[in-house]
């Protein structure tokens, strides 16, 4: 396979193979001029995060004044356990997506409102 991974603030990893039970790799230190070309991964650890919704607004009208039916799009994923501290209106920063607002619990998710990058 031979694709390269950072796990941020883990390791560089060297993909080996993939199957529907594992992912093999060796670890590796990239040199910086080989970071261009390797694609990073924000993890959390099993067991130690909570899911997570993103409300992310984007322009509700064109410039015609018409409704933009998409306007409001979502990105689902994990966060870490810390979440289950916050308050209502607490202000985070998710390492590489941005600043969000928590807006409460959805069923199972933390719900967070996307406010700038």
């Amino acid at each position: 396979m031979g694709s390269k991974v950072r796990l941020k603030d883990l390791a560089d990893l060297e993909i080996i193979s993939v199957s529907k039970e594992a992912v093999h790799a060796h670890a590796r230190n990239f040199d910086d001029k080989d970071l261009k070309d390797v694609r990073k991964v924000q993890w959390v650890p099993e067991g130690s995060f909570l899911r997570c919704k993103v409300l992310i607004p984007k322009e509700m009208v064109d410039e015609a004044g018409n409704f933009i039916p998409d306007s409001l799009q979502t990105s689902t994923g994990y966060v870490e356990s810390y979440a289950s501290t916050l308050k209502k209106g607490d202000v985070v920063q998710f390492e590489r997506f941005g600043f969000v607002v928590f807006d409460g619990d959805e069923g199972e998710a933390k719900r967070f409102i996307f406010i700038s990058k």
